[in-house]
């Protein structure tokens, strides 16, 4: 009965290191389980943001439209002279 004790201990310190070697992988696995989590709610809030953009940005192509075509007119009108009009070709 004298030689109990070394086993005891060992499995002692084996079940403490066990135990702490779960309680380490546990404790990685919910830090990157809300890592992921927060890296998606991230992406969904960049795609959400991408896509306002990309409706602001055709409405403001919709806009600039009329109004290059308009300053184009303006330039032409302003540049064309009736009385030249070797000028005009």
């Amino acid at each position: 009965m004298k030689t109990d004790w070394p086993i005891s201990a060992a499995l002692v310190v084996l079940a403490a290191l066990l135990g702490f070697v779960a309680n380490r992988y546990l404790a990685s696995r919910a830090v990157a389980t809300a890592t992921a989590l927060r890296l998606a709610e991230a992406n969904e809030r960049l795609i959400a943001r991408v896509t306002e953009l990309e409706k602001q940005s055709a409405l403001l192509g919709q806009a600039v439209l009329p109004i290059s075509d308009l300053f184009r007119a303006a330039l032409i009108k302003e540049l064309t002279h009736n009385h030249t009009p070797e000028m005009d070709t």
